[in-house]
């Protein structure tokens, strides 16, 4: 029993691990910063703990430390996403704002990821002690000769009980219950561990199980706390609700406000957060942006996608406009990304003689919610529906190498690569691989991170992202590169060099108003892009884009 019970606590173990370190890179965007951060805080406490018991703790009763650790380890492991999301929130209500916008882009999110490993390192230090527990124990029992009771076999135990911590906490358990409620469930599993040990031991007294109840009330509370909790953080996060003062006045204004808001409807897959924000509900948050705040908004990782009473501009300036540069419609069209169908049902609607439509998207959560979710179904008109459109569910980085297929159009619609996994997307490798499945005379276009308002420079480091972008494509061996687009900014390309312009009188399409004012070429804007071979994205030596 002491092999099993050594595994499953190793499995909480990483399973807690894992959980902090998704959630923090979630909330802050430094994906490769937090995971490496918080694996390493988290062994290092794991090491120090097990110093430390030898050192401290190895003359006391082991079964006594062993029930004050499953206790701190089941109410601070099994809350710690909860208190991660609540400190957050904190701080996005105190420092996260527009009067520290500076310091909200450059500073906190930083210091916040930093804050957070000493919480890390505290679970990681509990975690520590439970091992060398159990090694006591062995050692307090009469010698065995079954295969599993030897040390060895209990550090393998706990070998094995982080591989099914690293694999099932993510491929099983989150996608059922979420990060918040799984967390809270291994807490539980502590608590179980726990007493099982106890009456195994026949160490089990009323004390102790009186103690039992309190990790078991706390779980139980915030696990029914989790929806408020997750909507109080959505809500300050897109509402940009700011607190002046932390007292209580203040407090319960904050509760208040976030109330009397519509919830924000929110999915967890495993390639992302989706985030559908009601209808009217940022038209205070963004001012600057009334047009886009009056409508119903998606947000991808709390980035935005698209917003209901402005998304045609977008999807009709890039479908409109590769046919207004070459004169000509393509026929059979490969799209990369788009999973909410807005970009298919424009090919359908402006295209009259499009043969065929691929749309590869790696989220089935995405073209499920375009296909069911009717104020979206509504918006792309069904187009998941229509024969032209074929469907497949894969990475587009590993589908675009072994496709064999030639397209006369390839439209890229995908997130900013605030990630590893999204950067590939925007590396030299990937537009290679594009670059290969287009027809003679064929185009690409692909909505760009430009970082750089029409009226002012907004970001002062380098490389920007146009630097990036346009050293990666030119090193791909693009020789057209056009971009276009005033206020929704996309790039066109073709393998060949051609002289191309975009002209009113080209577009003879009917479009809204405001996408002919977004058909402009903005070269005058990235005339100081800088083309450098140490500016080229690839998988093998990723430059970081900066927003």
């Amino acid at each position: 029993m002491i092999f099993t019970r050594v595994l499953i606590l190793s499995f909480c173990s990483m399973c807690y691990q894992l959980l902090m370190a998704r959630t923090l890179a979630e909330l802050t965007h430094e994906y490769i910063l937090s995971y490496s951060l918080s694996f390493g805080f988290f062994l290092l406490g794991m090491g120090l703990g097990g110093i430390y018991y030898g050192r401290s703790l190895s003359h006391k009763a082991p079964l006594n430390i062993f029930f004050i650790i499953e206790i701190l380890l089941a109410i601070f492991g099994g809350l710690a996403v909860f208190l991660i999301f609540s400190s957050f929130t904190f701080m996005n209500v105190s420092f996260f704002s527009e009067r520290h916008l500076y310091l909200t882009k450059d500073v906190l999110p930083y210091v916040f990821l930093l804050v957070m490993q000493f919480f890390v390192f505290f679970i990681g230090f509990l975690s520590g002690l439970e091992l060398p527990v159990w090694l006591k124990v062995k050692e307090t029992k009469k010698p065995t000769s079954h295969i599993l009771s030897g040390t060895g076999a209990l550090l393998g135990a706990g070998y094995v009980g982080g591989f099914l911590g690293s694999v099932l906490v993510t491929l099983l358990i989150v996608p059922v219950f979420g990060v918040l409620k799984t967390c809270i469930l291994i807490g539980f599993i502590n608590v179980v561990t726990l007493m099982e040990s106890l009456f195994s031991h026949k160490q089990f007294t009323i004390k102790k199980g009186i103690f039992l109840f309190i990790p078991v009330i706390i779980l139980y509370t915030c696990g029914t706390q989790d929806k408020h909790l997750m909507q109080l953080h959505l809500k300050t996060w897109y509402l940009k609700a700011e607190l002046a003062h932390f007292n209580i006045k203040s407090i319960k204004w904050l509760f208040k406000f976030t109330q009397s808001h519509k919830n924000i409807l929110r999915i967890e897959s495993p390639y992302q957060n989706i985030d559908i924000i009601p209808k009217n509900f940022l038209k205070y948050s963004i001012p600057y942006l009334d047009l886009y705040g009056k409508g119903m908004a998606l947000y991808l990782n709390r980035q935005p996608q698209f917003f209901s009473n402005f998304w045609k501009t977008y999807h009709e300036s890039i479908v409109v406009g590769g046919p207004s540069l070459t004169g000509k419609e393509p026929e059979n069209i490969l799209i990369l990304g788009g999973g909410d169908g807005l970009l298919a049902s424009q090919i359908i609607e402006f295209y009259k003689n499009v043969n065929t439509i691929t749309l590869v998207e790696i989220d089935p959560a995405m073209i499920k919610l375009a296909t069911n979710y009717r104020p979206l179904s509504q918006l792309n008109q069904q187009a998941f529906k229509n024969k032209k459109v074929n469907i497949i569910i894969d990475d587009a980085f590993t589908y675009i190498a072994k496709d064999k297929k030639k397209y006369d159009a390839i439209f890229i619609d995908f997130p900013f690569p605030r990630s590893f996994d999204l950067s590939r997307l925007y590396s030299i490798e990937f537009y290679k691989r594009v670059k290969n499945r287009l027809t003679k005379n064929g185009f690409i276009i692909l909505d760009v991170p430009i970082w750089k308002d029409l009226y002012n420079e907004t970001l002062n480091v380098k490389p920007m992202p146009q630097d990036i972008l346009y050293s990666t494509l030119t090193h791909a061996g693009y020789k057209t590169i056009f971009a276009f687009g005033k206020m929704e900014p996309f790039l066109f390309l073709q393998t060949d060099k051609k002289s191309i312009s975009l002209k009113k009188k080209k577009i003879k399409y009917e479009v809204s108003e405001q996408t002919r004012k977004n058909l402009v070429s903005i070269h005058n804007i990235l005339e100081d892009v800088e083309i450098k071979s140490e500016y080229v994205n690839s998988v093998f030596k990723p430059v970081r884009f900066r927003y």
